[in-house]
Formats: C-alpha cells, structure tokens, sequence
C-alpha cells in the first residue's frame, strides 16, 4: 500500500512537473513574439515602451468617484 501511494506522488510530480514545462514554453514563446499591449490608466508606461517596436493602445481610465468608497456608495444609492 505505501509503495502505491509513493507511485502516486511520483505520477503527480511528473504530471506537475510536465505542466510547468509546458507553461514555461509558452512564456518563452510569448517573449519571443511581437508585443501588443492595451494600457489601462498609466500613461507612463506607454512612454517607456514607445521606444521599444510595440503596438499600443492607451485607455484612459479612472475609478469610479476617484476612487473615494464613501462617494461611490452614494452614487450608487442614486441609481436605487
């Protein structure tokens, strides 16, 4: 019985084991190809990649109420 459990483990690291190779050639295949980023509310990250040969888009986004939770939950008492 113990030796069975102990092939078990070993079957899950393997299968583990093959499903980190897998996902690292994916990354390395992710990195390899042509970047394209949508950028969601930090310009400043569009600025450091314009140097790079990147297609981009900026979105200009900002939380809700500026992010203040006090004034988002009053917003959406309004709309009750």
């Amino acid at each position: 019985m113990v030796h069975s459990e102990k092939n078990s483990r070993l079957d899950n690291y393997t299968l583990n084991r093959e499903e980190k190779m897998a996902s690292q050639d994916l990354l390395l295949r992710l990195f390899k190809s042509k970047l394209s980023i949508i950028n969601v509310g930090i310009e400043k990250l569009v600025e450091h990649l314009s140097d790079y040969d990147v297609d981009m888009i900026q979105v200009d986004w900002k939380p809700p109420a500026g992010g203040d939770p006090e004034i988002l939950k009053k917003l959406r008492n309004l709309n009750k």
